[in-house]
């Protein structure tokens, strides 16, 4: 069996996913970063995209940063723990449902478009590791399976917003 090393990062999302062109970034998006940074980030990406064994890159709308989440597999088990632990797994769950409970509420339906979205991103940032309270440098080593599924129930969590809304409210932005 094989054992990913997650290192995951929240780079900013010019780094993370570097642009083509630098003037092609949304303005409130814009940070000023060196020619070098640029093309290290580049480098970077292009070698994760390619070779690493598993790659994801989230942006949500209205963040500064990224998520990025890239890993190899070891064979060595040694380190190698169960992920997330079990309190995670029902905090995880705990976050789902209070998600749910708050894209129901009138207050939550009536505040702008705009609002909503930059709220449910902060939070799901927050929620990804590392955690604002965790080790900004974690690195988990842990069974195959559960590297792959590390976030339990996610992609059962209806969209907050109709997509033509979310396509309105980005263009909007721009």
């Amino acid at each position: 069996m094989s054992y990913p090393v997650m290192r995951p990062e929240k780079p900013d999302i010019n780094l993370a996913i570097p642009p083509l062109k630098p003037e092609d970034v949304p303005h409130a998006l814009q940070k000023d970063f060196t020619p070098e940074q640029l093309v290290e980030a580049t480098r970077r990406f292009e070698e994760r995209a390619e070779n690493d064994y598993y790659s994801e890159f989230f942006w949500f709308p209205f963040q500064q940063q990224a998520w990025v989440n890239c890993w190899n597999p070891v064979d060595n088990q040694e380190g190698a723990e169960d992920y997330p632990p079990t309190a995670e797994v029902w905090l995880q769950w705990i976050q789902g449902w209070l998600g749910g409970v708050i894209i129901e509420t009138d207050f939550f339906k009536a505040i702008p478009g705009r609002w909503q979205a930059e709220f449910l991103a902060t939070l799901t940032m927050a929620a990804l590791p590392p955690q604002f309270f965790g080790k900004h440098d974690a690195e988990i080593k842990t069974f195959m399976p559960d590297a792959l599924h590390f976030r339990r129930g996610v992609s059962i969590t209806p969209p907050p917003l109709p997509l033509q809304r979310i396509k309105t409210i980005l263009m909007s932005s721009l």
